[in-house]
């Protein structure tokens, strides 16, 4: 699962999540890309992005998290589900 972090590429602190992670992530969870949804850390905290809702209804991102993977993949999602939000 994701750590919480200081991410070398956004400058600032964040989800760092391995993209081997993200794999496995998507996976387990039948999703068809391994960026949509970003795995939360700590292991009872874990997204469901079906409970949050579509990427429509994020709007302005108040609740966006900046995460990034191990070989520079960064964006914004979800703290609460983790929802892949925007793609640096």
């Amino acid at each position: 699962m994701s750590k919480i972090g200081f991410c070398s590429r956004g400058q600032m602190n964040g989800y760092k999540v391995t993209t081997d992670e993200l794999s496995a992530f998507a996976k387990k969870h039948g999703r068809k890309f391994i960026d949509e949804v970003i795995p939360l850390p700590g292991e009872k905290n874990q997204p469901d992005p079906e409970k949050c809702g579509a990427k429509e209804n994020h709007g302005d991102m108040t609740n966006a998290v900046y995460w990034e993977t191990d070989n520079g993949s960064h964006g914004w999602c979800c703290q609460e589900c983790g929802l892949v939000l925007q793609w640096g």
